[in-house]
This record gives C-alpha cells, sequence and structure tokens, in this order.
C-alpha cells in the first residue's frame, strides 16, 4: 500500500518502518475498499504518522479521548515536530482528531469506558430484541420507536431507578412539552404517544415500572382519512422530470431516483435496498423488496427508467468498492444511500416546482402515482397491488381524489324512494 501510495523509497522507508504499521495499513485498505481517492489516503497515511509522533505511539496501547484532544492542541500549537520541513504552519487540529478517532477506533484502540453511554441503554437494547424476535416487527419500526423511548427516557427519566417512581403527571408532561414546544403535528404526537404507551407496557412486564402507568397515556384524537394525499399533479410531475437534463453524477442518480418514485411509486427504503441483480436486463424486469410484509414485486422495466439508470451507472454510480446495492453516495466513505439522503435528492427537486406541497419527500411522488393510476381507470385493488397494500383500506384514501367518480356516487335521484 505504502509503495503505491508514494514514490520516494525515503519516504516509503519511513512509513513502513514507524510503529503500528500493520495497523495502519488494515485501516488505510479499509478506506481504499470504501472507495477514498489515493489523494486522501495519502493524506491518512500523513495524519497517521502525525498521530504517532503526538501520541508518542510505540505498541498497540489504548488511549484515550482525551489524551487525542491534548494531542491535537500539541499539535495545531507546534509543540510537536512536523514530520516534513516543507510542511506549512500548522493551525488546524481538526484532521488529527478525525483521522485518530477514526484510525484508533478501527483498531480498537480506543478506551471504551470513556465513551459515553445512554443511561437506559441496556432496556432499550432488550426492548428492540423484544420488537424483532417475538413480535417479527420491521427494522424501520423498531428503530422508530426505541428513537422515541430513548428521547422519552433521555428527558425524563435521566436515573435506571426513574422508571419506577414514574407517575401519570410525569407523563402528561412529557406530552405536553412534546406537543408545545417541539412543536409537533396532532399525527406525530398520537405516534408518539402510542410508541410510549407500547414501551411504557414493555416495561412493566418486565417489572421496571408500575402496570398502571401505561394506561395512563391516551393518544390524541385522530380521525380516519381526515386528510387528502399530499402530492403534486401530474403534469407538474412531467414539468419536473423534463426538467431534469442537468450533467454530471449527482444528475445522473437524482434522476434515476424520481423516476422510480414517479413510475413506480415505491417508498424510499424500497429505493435503498434496491440491488444491481434486481435488474434483469435481458427480461426487461426489476424486483423491489417491499419494505412492510417482506414481500416482493416484480414490475416490467420501463425504458425511460432503464435509460435513466444506465445514464447513472455509467456517469454517476463509483466503480472502485464492490456494493450490491444500487444507488452509492458520491464521494467516499462509499455506502449506500440513506433515508436522509433519498429524502434530499427529492425535495430538493421538488421545492423547484413552487407549488404548495404538505410533504416534499418521495412519498408525495408516490401519492402522484397513485392518483394518476386513479384517474386512468385503474380500480382500488389493482391501485392498491401496485402500490404494496395488503390492505384495501390503505388505498382508500385515493377515492376521495376521484372526483368524477364522486359526483357518479352522489348523481341519484330519492324519488319513489322516500315516502
Amino acid at each position: 500500500m505504502f509503495s503505491q501510495l508514494f514514490q520516494e523509497e525515503r519516504t516509503i522507508r519511513s512509513y513502513r518502518e514507524a510503529p503500528l504499521a500493520r495497523s495502519r495499513l488494515e485501516y488505510l485498505t479499509h478506506c481504499a475498499e470504501r472507495g477514498y481517492a489515493p489523494t486522501t489516503l495519502r493524506m491518512t497515511a500523513y495524519w497517521q504518522m502525525a498521530v504517532i509522533r503526538s501520541l508518542d505511539l510505540q505498541e498497540a496501547s489504548t488511549v484515550t479521548l482525551a489524551q487525542i484532544e491534548a494531542a491535537a492542541d500539541g499539535w495545531a500549537s507546534g509543540n510537536v515536530p512536523s514530520l516534513s520541513a516543507r510542511k506549512g504552519p500548522r493551525t488546524s487540529r481538526k484532521p488529527l482528531v478525525r483521522v485518530a478517532t477514526q484510525w484508533l477506533g478501527f483498531a480498537g484502540l480506543i478506551d471504551s469506558e470513556l465513551v459515553p453511554s445512554h443511561a437506559h441503554a441496556d432496556r432499550v437494547a432488550q426492548y428492540a430484541a423484544y420488537m424483532r424476535h417475538e413480535r417479527a416487527l420491521a427494522e424501520t419500526t423498531i428503530a422508530g420507536r426505541c428513537r422515541r423511548a430513548e428521547e422519552f427516557l433521555t428527558r425524563h427519566c435521566q436515573r435506571q431507578d426513574s422508571l419506577r417512581t414514574l407517575s401519570a403527571a410525569d407523563l402528561d408532561e412529557a406530552v405536553a412539552r412534546k406537543a408545545g414546544p417541539d412543536g409537533c403535528s396532532r399525527v406525530t404526537l398520537r405516534a408518539y404517544q402510542y410508541d410510549l404507551r407500547h414501551f411504557l407496557r414493555y416495561s412493566a412486564s418486565q417489572g421496571w415500572c408500575d402496570p398502571q402507568v401505561a394506561e395512563a397515556v391516551r393518544p390524541a384524537p385522530a380521525y380516519q382519512q381526515e386528510s387528502l394525499p399530499a402530492g403534486p399533479g401530474w403534469q407538474d410531475v412531467e414539468q419536473l422530470l423534463h426538467q431534469m437534463d442537468g450533467e454530471g453524477p449527482a444528475h445522473a442518480r437524482a434522476r434515476a431516483v424520481l423516476l422510480l418514485c414517479a413510475v413506480y411509486g415505491v417508498r424510499s427504503g424500497e429505493i435503498r435496498r434496491l440491488r444491481l441483480a434486481d435488474l434483469d436486463w435481458q427480461r426487461e424486469t426489476i424486483l423491489f423488496r417491499r419494505s412492510k410484509q417482506a414481500g416482493q414485486h416484480l414490475f416490467p422495466l420501463q425504458r425511460s427508467v432503464g435509460d435513466a439508470i444506465i445514464r447513472y451507472l455509467r456517469q454517476g454510480r463509483p466503480r472502485r468498492p464492490r456494493r450490491p446495492e444500487l444507488f452509492l453516495t458520491l464521494r467516499a466513505p462509499v455506502r449506500p444511500l440513506t433515508r436522509g439522503a433519498v429524502y434530499c435528492i427529492v425535495s430538493q427537486h421538488l421545492r423547484r416546482l413552487e407549488c404548495p406541497l404538505r410533504h416534499w419527500g418521495p412519498h408525495a411522488l408516490r401519492h402522484a402515482h397513485a392518483t394518476r393510476l386513479l384517474q386512468q381507470g385503474f380500480n382500488m385493488k389493482e391501485i392498491g397491488d401496485c402500490l404494496g397494500h395488503r390492505d384495501p383500506a390503505a388505498t382508500a384514501v385515493y377515492a376521495k381524489v376521484d372526483l368524477a367518480g364522486l359526483r357518479q356516487v352522489a348523481d341519484f335521484s330519492l324519488q319513489g324512494v322516500l315516502p
């Protein structure tokens, strides 16, 4: 690795003979596999040597975060000799802290006792295992419930014995704080209360709190199908796709993502789970793994979608890391897209429409796709199958946007029926 990054034999020899050579090489190889550029790898190797000098590392011994911070201060102030006479003045400590924490953390050389942990981390982990193994819930559901449980515990139960003394007044205060300063909507507040009650019921079954406390959580009222699907009109979607003629990797990836959302109405997780092997170019099919119920749906590969994906594979997708996922980050470390990344890609382009929308993420295009199918004459069963709905009630919300069908339902005479 050192001979690939550097040319001068003296430089290569100095990097090979320095302490922790094997550990440094393993981390550099790890970075190369994640798509780091050669320039970045050379700078990482340089900062590894700076970490060794600053911390005076001679063998694989653990260090603390406080020692790394102190070493960075000494490096930035010039108290540690430079690695090369050609290096200019050192005014930044951030690169040394970043490389030290990432490299030494990768090697397991950071004292784990000083890493802050949640006071109820073990209980939240048990709660997650219960939902995963006994309830067989989706990972997104488990992550959301654990996140809300940790939020409640961090704010209102700092000590481990706080759950045992929890009262209904404490729960009212937590809900009031969620609705007041946080400013969340009624639907979000209702979800928070449901998840909080679910966690408290599990806590009561484990003997962590009073069984009556969970029943004191009364979710806020919400009315089924009280709102309309929040999506743009199909003409706006066509205008958006027509305007996406930019160049570069980011535009190629964004066009492929938006076409998948608009043409197939898939969820964000179904885009993130899409793999190269899910595209059958000979049979012209594409396979989606549904976010709910662990189902799989095979669709014909539309020509426009296929062309956009091919363009992304040629111009935008990093080629160095061997990852099975289709959509990856453009910068190192190369990894699959997160939920927030997909939302940013879609919302960034949706906001250019300048049309009033309540939601700007991939789900807005999913609503637009379902509304278009309804306008083309597809029935609710066909639309539900296309969207991956198991419950017909989940598709019934789109009946409210079919104004022509609603007029036909209301256009009848009561003559001869009523006395």
